[in-house]
C-alpha cells in the first residue's frame, strides 16, 4: 500500500491526476515484480479509493483483470469496462448502495461472463456501514470468492490460509494507544 497525495503521510496536495499516476506506478512496480503474473491482476478500492480504482480499469482496461469497487463513488462505467465488476456496499450506507445499483445498471446489470470479461455483480453486505464494511466477513468472502472466479483461481490453494492482519493492526492500534495514554 501507499500514501496517496493529501493522505496519510503525504505532504503533496490531492490531485485526481496525481492519484492515477501513482496507481500506475504502482501498477508498474507490481508488473515487474517476477511472480507475477500480468494476465492476473485485480484492483480493490474502497470510497475514494474505488473512484480511483475504477477510474484506472476505465483508462487501461488491459491490466486489470477485475475490480472491486467497496461503498462505490462515480465513475463513468459500461457495459463493456472496466472488466468483471464488483460493486459492494453496507447496508447501513444507503447513499452509496443506491450509488451502487445506478452503477450496476448502467455497467449492464448482472452477470456471470466471467470468460468475456462481463461479469457485474453487486454485494450488498448485511449490518455494515461505511467504514465497518471494510470489516466485515461476508465483504471478504465476497472479494475472495468473486476474485477466485475472475482470476481462474484454485480456491482449495488458499483453504489453508488465515489471514491474521487484522489481529496485527488491532494490537498495533493498542499498542499507540498504551503508548499515548502513558504520556
Amino acid at each position: 500500500t501507499f500514501d496517496f497525495a493529501g493522505h496519510g503521510d503525504s505532504t503533496r496536495p490531492f490531485d485526481r491526476e496525481l492519484l492515477q499516476r501513482e496507481i500506475d506506478a504502482a501498477y508498474e512496480f507490481l508488473v515487474g515484480q517476477i511472480e507475477v503474473d500480468p494476465t492476473r491482476i485485480a484492483i480493490v478500492g474502497h470510497s475514494m479509493g474505488s473512484g480511483a480504482v475504477m477510474e484506472a480499469s476505465l483508462r487501461n482496461p488491459e491490466r486489470y483483470a477485475a475490480t472491486v469497487a467497496i461503498s462505490p463513488v462515480g465513475a463513468e462505467v459500461t457495459p463493456l469496462t472496466p472488466r468483471t465488476l464488483q460493486l459492494q456496499a453496507g447496508a447501513w450506507e444507503a447513499p452509496f448502495q443506491a450509488n451502487a445499483e445506478s452503477l450496476l445498471e448502467r455497467a449492464g446489470g448482472s452477470s456471470d461472463d466471467f470468460g468475456n470479461g462481463r461479469a457485474r455483480e453487486l454485494v450488498v453486505v448485511p449490518a455494515a456501514d461505511h467504514l465497518g464494511i471494510l470489516f466485515r466477513t461476508p465483504s471478504h468472502e465476497a472479494v475472495k470468492s468473486w476474485l477466485d472466479r475472475a482470476l481462474s483461481a484454485d480456491p482449495a490453494l488458499r483453504e489453508s490460509y488465515s489471514d491474521y492482519r487484522m489481529l496485527g493492526w488491532l494490537l498495533q492500534v493498542l499498542g499507540w494507544m498504551v503508548v499515548v495514554s502513558s504520556m
